[in-house]
């Protein structure tokens, strides 16, 4: 016999609305086999619309009725289909059966005794989530705080928000039902019956889709745990930002009208031409962003007589409240001269903070034709690591225009 498969349309509490949709699907010659928390299996047989009932269990625990209540049910033409999940039971008959609950007070006692067996384990569950997510976050903003700007800006941090919400949409729908069962227990206690034919295609519909969205960001959020460098540096055309994005171009720099520029990749680096832009976003600096460029001048000669080239690597960097601008530039200075032996005199480096700047805070590096130059700009950072023969103190006009301008990904 051939089966089919249906993704759930309405909560699995919204239990008026499940039972309509099962009664449809009977009329369409689907009749139900199994069911389960998003997606229910059916026979395929001949049409015949039936009535479903869901029954709240005695306790979490419980696989199968009570054999006394299923030869009660028989007797009166109902029979048991199926249990779905930790919560109810499901009978079915044919249309004109008697109702197996007519009396609203007495069918809030079930799902009274069910709640009260599962209190104890819903409160456990609750505070066990609860008390690891504030850990998750206490952790979590004690390791941020008592690191250094530097790990800060270049630092993964992703899972300080993946790691908390995921936890949050895992438990979700376990307490959505919790509170559905008990404001169906509510509504029976007051004497109002429940209904047995609900709109199952609204408003109700809608809110399920809300529930598939938010297992979909559980899983990501999941997978994510596996992929700490997911917002590390990604290479995007230049051709496809959306928005204008600041910078400097090498050809303004070099001032030639023979300026030709370099589109190939370098070999033996991994640097890209201006046509590509690599991205990278952290909790110290959510903005950033680095453009290589490269060129020659044509019938221009380098001091050692070969074709004058050019290179500019160009580097946007906007903090967050977490890092101040100085704060990452002295740390980064400090761990170039400690890590790497770069920037230090005897290796003909020479360092001058620049004054008289239109910038709030400039640092100029200088060896041979290899300048980096530091600028700073209220929370924004811009670095030029420039190889070539121009002045680059002539150009703060250039780069000012890049820090004036407040760009967001």
């Amino acid at each position: 016999m051939k089966i089919k498969y249906r993704l759930l349309p309405v909560e699995p509490y919204e239990v008026s609305a499940l039972e309509t949709w099962l009664s449809d699907l009977s009329a369409e010659g689907l009749h139900l086999l199994e069911i389960k928390e998003y997606y229910a299996s059916f026979w395929v047989k001949e049409p015949e619309r039936m009535l479903y009932r869901m029954e709240p269990k005695k306790y979490r625990k419980e696989e199968f009725p009570d054999w006394d209540k299923l030869r009660f049910y028989e007797e009166y033409g109902w029979k048991y289909a199926t249990t779905f999940g930790e919560y109810f039971h499901i009978y079915t008959a044919k249309e004109g059966t008697p109702e197996i609950h007519t009396d609203p007070i007495v069918e809030s006692e079930l799902y009274h005794v069910f709640r009260m067996s599962n209190k104890h384990f819903l409160l456990a569950e609750i505070g066990f989530w609860g008390i690891l997510i504030v850990l998750c976050i206490v952790r979590n903003a004690w390791q941020i705080f008592n690191e250094n700007a530097y790990m800060l800006v270049h630092g993964n941090y992703s899972l300080v928000l993946w790691l908390p919400l995921f936890i949050t949409l895992v438990n979700l729908p376990s307490f959505r039902k919790a509170y559905g069962i008990q404001r169906i227990q509510k509504k029976l206690a007051s004497g109002t019956p429940l209904s047995h034919n609900a709109d199952w295609r609204g408003k109700l519909r809608h809110k399920r889709w809300l529930s598939y969205v938010c297992g979909i960001m559980t899983a990501v959020f999941f997978f994510l745990s596996y992929f700490p460098d997911f917002l590390d540096y990604s290479n995007r055309p230049m051709a496809e930002i959306q928005h204008p994005l600041p910078f400097v171009a090498l050809a303004e720099i070099e001032n030639s009208p023979n300026y030709v520029p370099l589109r190939n990749r370098t070999e033996n680096h991994n640097e890209w031409s201006a046509e590509t832009i690599s991205f990278q976003s952290s909790i110290g600096a959510p903005v950033q962003y680095s453009i290589n460029q490269r060129g020659v001048v044509k019938g221009k000669a380098n001091p050692e007589g070969n074709l004058y080239k050019a290179e500019l690597w160009l580097d946007y960097k906007k903090f967050s409240f977490l890092v101040t601008p100085q704060e990452y530039l002295e740390e980064f200075i400090t761990r170039h001269k400690e890590e790497y032996g770069s920037y230090l005199p005897k290796d003909g480096w020479t360092e001058t903070t620049l004054e008289d700047t239109p910038f709030d805070y400039a640092l100029l590096l200088q060896k041979d034709n290899h300048t980096e130059l530091y600028m700073i700009l209220g929370n924004k950072m811009l670095e030029a690591d420039y190889i070539g023969g121009q002045d680059l103190t002539q150009c703060y006009g250039l780069f000012l225009e890049v820090l004036q301008k407040d760009y967001h990904r």
